[in-house]
């Protein structure tokens, strides 16, 4: 199975033979208004699409989880092709259909299609009357032969509907909405952090692939929020949160998310290779000895390399950071090995590095870079505004 997150809760899914798209919204951003009585007055959604919608405009199969605009909207419902089949949650079947959508089935409990096994899940999209104003809302698990077991939860807070299909299907891959939505006031109507943590704790056989931040302006937990929540609960390597249009190979026997592990334990690092790659492959340490790295690995505050299926050996990705762990630090020799480039590696690896709880509360952080400026602002990094007040003495 191969997996990619377009935007919020819009998945693009490659599972059986068969290309499905999850929950299309395809708003350019601003289109839509804010969400009414969220305490936030920004129009939605807050960030493009990662590229234009054409790319998903050909797909085999549409599942709709319920018919909220952020999951099914104006401009999705036209531009699809009106003969695509559309699976969707019982009573949305009529509105699909006077979109001029011909072959719409809504799905009671379990559907097949093409060899694929689709069930329907519940859920709660909040607690109260809050929960029974959103309305119905429904999850869906696919299984297929040497496919991984999905479950996409859709837009519900943990509860009792969610235990009950993870009890029932046991999936290898559960995907879910984890932005924590709330409105000004009341309780969140989609899973946040604590109910993602919740989660992994209750199936620790999952593997947990966290989307729906980002986009649209009630949902309050961020994807860096997200992440520095689960490094503090061990949890990182269990949950995926992809990058709007990054991809993600799932597969039932992967060791991990991605089968990717990131790992501060410089004891496990291949010294020589990792030395010899940044020779042979950076433009910045063509020259340095294997002596000289040593050195600076064992005496660098932090140390992170990515591995895949198991920490130790040759890393895939690596990054040091200089620092007193106080007021100053300096991140150097980053890399990921080409043929692992594209996959957001360079981006959990940096997320990883800046909410390191080592390195909270830092006067300066500082890097150089030649071409990756783009990677780093995403993470706060800024060109000097006072350069002519720094010196430096330059060895060879």
């Amino acid at each position: 199975m191969r997996f990619r997150l377009i935007r919020h809760a819009t998945l693009w899914l490659e599972y059986a033979g068969a290309r499905i798209l999850v929950d299309p919204m395809f708003s350019e951003a601003g289109a839509n208004p804010p969400i009414q009585n969220s305490g936030d007055e920004r129009r939605n959604p807050l960030v493009p699409l990662p590229e234009a919608a054409d790319a998903w405009l050909a797909p085999d199969l549409v599942l709709v989880t319920h018919l909220h605009r952020d999951h099914w909207d104006e401009a999705a419902a036209a531009a699809l092709p009106k003969t695509t089949p559309v699976f969707c949650q019982p009573g949305d079947g009529e509105a699909i259909g006077a979109s001029g959508y011909s072959d719409v089935t809504q799905v009671d409990d379990a559907a097949a299609w093409r060899g694929i096994g689709i069930h329907r899940t519940g859920g709660r999209h909040g607690t109260g009357e809050i929960g029974l104003r959103m309305g119905r809302v429904s999850g869906f698990v696919l299984q297929a032969e040497g496919e991984p077991t999905l479950y996409i939860a859709g837009d519900t807070i943990w509860c009792e509907e969610v235990r009950d299909a993870l009890d029932a299907y046991r999936p290898d891959i559960a995907v879910v909405n984890a932005g924590g939505a709330r409105f000004a006031a009341g309780d969140p109507i989609t899973m946040d952090d604590g109910d993602v943590v919740a989660l992994a704790g209750y199936a620790p056989h999952v593997r947990i692939v966290a989307v729906h931040m980002d986009a649209i302006n009630h949902c309050r937990v961020t994807r860096q929020a997200l992440r520095k929540r689960l490094q503090a609960e061990n949890l990182l390597q269990q949950v995926r949160i992809p990058e709007d249009g990054e991809w993600l190979a799932l597969n039932a026997a992967d060791s991990g998310p991605d089968d990717i592990v990131l790992s501060t334990d410089r004891d496990l690092l291949d010294l020589a290779y990792t030395c010899r790659y940044l020779q042979e492959h950076t433009y910045w340490a063509k020259n340095m000895t294997l002596d000289v790295f040593r050195r600076a690995v064992t005496n660098s505050a932090l140390v992170v390399a990515v591995y895949r299926g198991e920490a130790g050996g040759q890393p895939i990705g690596f990054a040091r950071v200089v620092s007193d762990l106080a007021t100053f630090a300096y991140l150097s020799d980053v890399f990921v090995v080409e043929e692992y480039r594209g996959r957001g590696i360079s981006k959990r690896m940096v997320d990883f590095i800046v909410n390191h709880p080592d390195l909270q509360g830092l006067r300066r952080f500082l890097l150089v870079t030649l071409d990756a400026q783009g990677l780093y602002a995403q993470f706060g990094f800024k060109p000097l505004t006072d350069r002519a007040h720094w010196m430096q003495i330059r060895g060879e």
